[in-house]
């Protein structure tokens, strides 16, 4: 009975929990991170970013990269202007379905406004247009004409790469760039272009389940992204369950429950 009597923290407001990898309010202590890599993705035409499973990749990506890359900020100018091209889900076909995802993908970066700089109306021209053929590809054409480097950031690769396992290993071992090549066009055209200078590439995966070797078009520049600092999970979750401006608690009797779940999140995060 007395166990049934007893205070338990009580969850107000669940929704001011939800953390969004988009939502660079939520990312903590990632700046020196986001700089670094924002440069080596500038520079450098292949760049992997490699850590463990819930370390934070695809937030640093979403919420710092990408913004950052978009941004015109003065005190970090870049030498060369970006265009983020972001993928994160692939389909079950290793060839087509990963150029159909890049397509949507692109269309989405270039906007309105791009794309009427471009002459591209449909999805569908914008296909047509990707492939390297006797004329300027279309990724040779941003580069040229809008005066920006597409990025081309393929997230959570090591998925690609697990959904076709059978693909990617013969004989036991994970095949090479010019075996990919000569096998799947999608990739082949993808080092054309490469080769062209036309892209930068940025694969973002867990090296534990893959291998990075089948897309090392040219020597990579590989980051290890460890996990984030407790104390700025401590700061997160503090300005997430403090009273808002309305005066509404997050948490009821927090001492009663949640702060020692606080202490084992902060331990798992």
């Amino acid at each position: 009975m007395r166990c049934g009597l007893s205070r338990k923290s009580r969850l107000i407001l669940p929704e001011r929990l939800l953390i969004d990898p988009d939502n660079p309010e939520h990312l903590r202590g990632r700046t020196d991170w986001i700089r670094r890599l924002r440069s080596a993705v500038a520079t450098r035409l292949l760049v992997v970013l490699e850590g463990e499973s819930g370390c934070g990749k695809s937030a640093l990506i979403r919420s710092g990269l990408i913004p950052a890359l978009r941004s015109s900020s003065p005190d970090t100018p870049l030498t060369q202007a970006m265009l983020p091209i972001y993928i994160n889900a692939y389909g079950e076909d290793w060839e087509h379905d990963i150029l159909n995802r890049l397509v949507g993908a692109t269309w989405v970066a270039l906007g309105d406004a791009k794309r009427i700089q471009l002459g591209i109306a449909t999805e569908r021209d914008l296909r047509n247009r990707l492939v390297p053929t006797g004329q300027p590809s279309l990724f040779s054409r941003i580069r040229d004409e809008l005066g920006l480097i597409p990025l081309l950031i393929f997230d959570q690769f090591d998925d690609y790469q697990v959904k076709n396992r059978d693909r990617f290993l013969r004989e036991g071992r994970w095949i090479n760039a010019e075996e990919l090549t000569t096998t799947n066009e999608f990739w082949r055209c993808i080092r054309i272009e490469l080769d062209r200078e036309a892209i930068h590439l940025l694969f973002v995966t867990r090296r534990d389940v893959a291998d990075i070797q089948a897309v090392s078009f040219i020597q990579p520049e590989t980051w290890h992204l460890d996990r984030v600092e407790p104390a700025y999970i401590t700061a997160l979750l503090d300005q997430l369950t403090a009273p808002g401006t309305d005066g509404k608690q997050v948490i009821v009797d927090p001492e009663a429950g949640w702060e020692a779940l606080k202490e084992r999140l902060i331990r798992d995060l």
